[in-house]
């Protein structure tokens, strides 16, 4: 007996392997995903891939979904969450995560103003090498 896939069935298992494939990456892999996917416009992908990343505290991923609801891309512009993932960036010790936080504590952009914290990131990211930060 022969049984032939059809297209939609190709389809159904081709999506499976990227799943399975997804979950088996490291922190890195699906962060380098999901800048391929940005490069490309695919940002719906991207989205998927750095939530991934973040899963294992990847920092650069949480500050690219910062900017992902900051920006209202694939998502629903939320300021809120936007700073809530730049904040989880900054924490984790991302240098551009930690001066883009001051700037939302500079502007209240998604907290309220508040001059000290701002102060503190902008310090901060300069101390984790950014260049411009602290000037």
């Amino acid at each position: 007996v022969f049984w032939f896939m059809g297209e939609d069935d190709v389809r159904h298992e081709k999506l499976d392997i990227e799943e399975k494939l997804a979950e088996e990456l490291t922190s890195y892999d699906n962060y380098k995903r999901a800048v391929y996917y940005m490069d490309k416009c695919v940002n719906d992908s991207a989205f998927k891939y750095y939530n991934l990343a973040c899963k294992d505290s990847n920092k650069f991923a949480f500050y690219n979904l910062g900017m992902m609801y900051y920006h209202g891309k694939v998502v629903k512009k939320d300021l809120v969450k936007s700073f809530q993932y730049v904040k989880r960036g900054a924490e984790l010790n991302d240098s551009v995560s930690q001066y883009w936080l001051s700037m939302c504590y500079l502007h209240g952009i998604g907290t309220d103003t508040n001059l000290i914290e701002s102060d503190y990131w902008l310090n901060l990211s300069k101390i984790s090498g950014l260049i411009y930060g602290g000037l």
